[in-house]
């Protein structure tokens, strides 16, 4: 049996492990060790004055990282090493009082040729990443103050998220092809089932859309405890588990301070397989894998000169894997490479660190 990247355990016919390979590229090598190797970098500009990140996305081969940030250009990483390796500059955009705008996210397309920008009053710009050129560029509909949050290329088509709306747009032509109506939060595209999961997160269900038209096939609604303020943060790609954060809220001022919990539940019976608690912690950063292996769960604290709580759990096992302080302040970001071997965040506005977890999924 072919296998592209990972382990391979052989069982005999009771059960037992008879042997274990280990895969990389199709390629028989040595397991690698059970150890996270830690990536720095620095967005800097020409005038070594640092800059706000926006948005981090990995390319199709996760060998590059791109970033945008306030400077004029996004930033290419390697993912082997902590250098920049290129840059690509994009144009000057300007709303309608002429404030300078910024891409507040950005996307790969699968081959890596293309890069989709999206900013904050709706401007697309498609950039052409061999030439350094821009490909296409069009406007999406909206209001003035919604930012475009989310981008996700699939093989012929570019799938838009400003401010909860949905805008799905063939990449031949640039049109759109469909737009949903309802708010939603993340989404995720399972393009084998031809499926967008998404979180309609006002009326606290998961939606199952038609990458066609972009009609509703099928929802679960979501329970809320009771005596808990509850935030459906994300979901699996496959939208069978949905991670969220509850608070106790507290009946009186006698009692203590709001405890928060990051829980990850299965969303057909409501069972929950992780919960991990926090008490006085401010923003609460959850999330699922892509390939559904690793939850991922950071606290970050309400007071500035304290460092976050990063963990990640095995979500096969639900054993903690990995538990370390990091300088993400609150309000921070982080992100999952699609294969989920990469785990990136920021921290103090422009310092960069992705964390290789090789050593700890492939065990």
């Amino acid at each position: 049996q072919y296998i592209k990247d990972g382990p391979e355990i052989i069982y005999d016919i009771l059960g037992k492990v008879e042997s274990e390979n280990y895969y990389e590229n199709g390629i028989l090598g040595s397991a690698p060790k059970k150890e996270v190797k830690e990536l720095n970098y620095k967005v800097v500009d020409s005038s070594n004055i640092l800059d706000t990140v926006f948005s981090i996305d990995f390319s199709s081969d996760h060998q590059k990282m791109a970033v945008s940030s306030t400077e004029q250009k996004v930033h290419i990483f390697d993912l082997n090493s902590p250098k920049e390796v290129s840059y690509i500059k994009y144009p000057t955009l300007k709303n309608k009082i002429g404030t300078k705008l910024f891409p507040h996210s950005l996307a790969w397309s699968k081959d890596n040729n293309l890069l989709a920008l999206g900013f904050e009053d709706g401007q697309m710009v498609i950039m052409n990443t061999l030439k350094g050129i821009p490909h296409a560029t069009f406007d999406v509909e909206g209001n003035q103050n919604q930012v475009t949050t989310f981008l996700k290329f699939t093989d012929d088509h570019l799938l838009i998220n400003r401010s909860g709306k949905i805008h799905y747009y063939e990449t031949k032509n640039w049109t759109r092809k469909w737009k949903t109506e309802g708010d939603t939060n993340r989404v995720h595209i399972n393009e084998k089932k031809n499926l967008l999961v998404t979180i309609d997160r006002f009326r606290g269900s998961i939606l199952f859309k038609s990458l066609k038209n972009g009609k509703t096939q099928e929802s679960y609604h979501l329970s809320r405890p009771s005596r808990r303020k509850t935030k459906f943060n994300s979901t699996s790609h496959d939208g069978k588990l949905v991670s969220s954060v509850e608070v106790d809220v507290p009946l009186s001022n006698k009692e203590k301070k709001e405890v928060s919990f990051a829980i990850l539940k299965n969303v057909q019976t409501g069972v929950g397989y992780i919960a991990d608690k926090f008490i006085a912690s401010g923003a609460i950063i959850n999330e699922i894998s892509p390939d559904k292996r690793l939850y991922m769960v950071i606290s970050s604290p309400k007071d500035e000169n304290y460092d976050s709580e990063l963990k990640v759990y095995d979500i096969k096992t639900k054993k903690l894997i990995l538990e370390k302080l990091i300088p993400l302040k609150k309000y921070g970001f982080a992100w999952f490479s699609d294969n989920g071997r990469y785990l990136a965040y920021v921290n103090k506005k422009t310092n960069i660190t992705v964390l290789d977890l090789k050593g700890l999924i492939y065990r």
